[in-house]
């Protein structure tokens, strides 16, 4: 595997079931992996007014993060639609933007539509980044040992910063839990890609394999561009805790955000349907409710993959929560599904 293969989002369809154990699984489940990325859109807003400035365009709460710290957020349009999930990174007088790739949507651009008098600069970097993800639930013990993590502890995603790794890179830590267990994207020059991985592979760190990080991806739950539909509601992505700030100032798209919370639902969510047998990216969800109407096509199937833990196949979907409530039957394929809150 050359490059991060979730930011291909779902293309493991047509080999779901046979590659029912991907090399790197339970590493990235039990103990420390890695695997290259590339193609990530990386967005560095700098100056003064940095921080101040792209809080004022992400639902997270950019200003509550402390120098050297990550958080997970969303872009929005004026109708408060969501344009790009991101990570974001800060440390004195910088920001940095990163987003998997798969969406044509262009954040330097939509940030200097609106960049009037603020004392900052904005630039399109993605081409000078890449690196590596090390991830699993040893992953942040493995870099403290290392002198990689400076912070407040091995359980705080906010306590990362800027330091050197064993090899000589200096490397860019973001937090990315969200999406792998214990995750933290090492983001370096892309020049110094190769030695990262070799690095990393010289220290005896398991390599993870494309199958592997796409399933654990899945089970996890979390969105990329290909999960995430044209018009979708930031609410619906299921990510409130980890990347909504329902107390911080103006932000553009505020109001949608603020008018579902008050409302307390949306029409529809990404959900995860485990289900027996092959599933591939496309397909239908259909419903089937006790009354023996037709049946109603409520959602697509984005991602798929074969999980080890539930032992069936799983599948990402933007499903209607009508369909999703009690005494309503699921189906894709032909064969029922079921919702998963939690693997």
């Amino acid at each position: 595997m050359d490059d991060v293969p979730a930011a291909e989002g779902g293309e493991v369809a047509g080999r779901a079931a046979a590659d029912r154990d991907p090399a790197g699984y339970e590493a990235l489940r039990g103990g420390v992996a890695f695997f290259p990325v590339s193609g990530h859109t990386v967005v560095v807003v700098s100056g003064p007014d940095a921080v101040r400035f792209v809080d004022s365009f992400t639902t997270a709460h950019l200003a509550g993060v402390p120098p050297g710290g990550t958080c997970e957020g969303m872009l929005l349009d004026g109708r408060g639609q969501v344009s790009a999930l991101v990570h974001l990174f800060c440390r004195d007088g910088e920001v940095v933007i990163d987003a998997f790739p798969g969406r044509s949507f262009d954040i330097a651009a939509h940030l200097e539509r609106y960049h009037i008098r603020e004392r900052l600069a904005i630039e399109d970097a993605s081409a000078e980044w890449s690196g590596c993800v090390l991830a699993g639930p040893g992953a942040t013990e493995w870099l403290a040992a290392r002198g990689g993590i400076a912070g407040t502890g091995p359980g705080d995603p906010r306590g990362l910063s800027t330091a050197p790794l064993p090899g000589g890179s200096d490397v860019r830590l973001i937090a990315m839990e969200g999406v792998w267990p214990g995750a933290r994207l090492l983001q370096v020059r892309t020049g110094g890609a190769g030695a990262l991985a070799a690095c990393l592979a010289g220290l005896g760190v398991v390599r993870a394999s494309e199958g592997a990080v796409e399933t654990v991806r899945i089970e996890e739950g979390y969105p990329l561009p290909c999960d995430i539909p044209e018009r979708t509601l930031p609410q619906e992505l299921g990510r409130d805790d980890r990347a909504i700030s329902f107390s911080k100032g103006c932000y553009l798209g505020q109001e949608t955000v603020a008018r579902i919370d008050a409302l307390g639902h949306v029409n529809r969510r990404l959900v995860r349907l485990s289900c027996d047998g092959e599933s591939a990216v496309g397909d239908g969800v259909v419903s089937l409710d006790q009354s023996g109407a037709a049946p109603d096509m409520v959602g697509r199937v984005s991602s798929v993959c074969w999980s080890p833990r539930l032992r069936s196949g799983l599948v990402l979907a933007m499903v209607s929560v009508r369909a999703l409530s009690a005494g309503t039957a699921l189906m894709v394929g032909g064969r029922p599904v079921r919702c998963v809150d939690r693997v």
